[in-house]
């Protein structure tokens, strides 16, 4: 079972690594998850961007499928390894998505400092009386302890059921 586990572990992981390997090129303007004016997709500081993400992605993908050997060795231990194989994917989303966010903000940064900005900029302006009474007229959070405690009672008045039954037939047995 763990070798079934571990050909679905590598199957999720190759998946998720051409994923995210796509976003090293930049498509319809748009790389890392910016989008950026055409000239601006030559700039050399993108590239070396580019670059030093993709030894990211090829460092965390060793280090993933190096952590994913050990659950070869739970083949006798069902629920061991299927715990390892979700431990596993858990850390495989997380990891991979480290370089594409270190990436992404990078390149905002230079968005930024290179104002390569796509059409026009425009000022976005708020009514600060509007803003106030927007706040005012929000909820209490007081007004959500009613339906919870509502929710709440129906969990508890059938388990009580339950446990009442458990104990009559505890003592019905004896």
């Amino acid at each position: 079972m763990a070798i079934f586990f571990f050909f679905i572990a590598v199957f999720i992981f190759v998946i998720m690594l051409l994923t995210f390997m796509s976003t090293l090129k930049p498509k319809d303007n748009l790389w890392f998850g910016v989008s950026l004016p055409g000239f601006a997709l030559e700039d050399e500081r993108l590239r070396e961007l580019q670059i030093s993400t993709g030894k990211m992605y090829k460092k965390y993908g060793f280090l993933l499928i190096l952590f994913l050997i050990p659950i070869l060795c739970l083949s006798s231990y069902i629920s061991l390894s299927l715990i390892f194989f979700y431990v596993w994917t858990c850390a495989m989303v997380l990891l991979l998505r480290i370089p594409f966010i270190k990436a992404h903000r990078a390149a905002t940064q230079l968005k930024r400092e290179n104002e390569w900005f796509v059409g026009e900029k425009r000022m976005v302006r708020i009514d600060t009386k509007l803003s106030l009474l927007k706040k005012k007229m929000s909820l209490s959070l007081y007004w959500y302890i009613i339906p919870a405690l509502i929710a709440a009672l129906s969990f508890t008045i059938p388990v009580r059921r339950e446990v009442l039954k458990f104990f009559e037939w505890l003592v019905a047995q004896h």
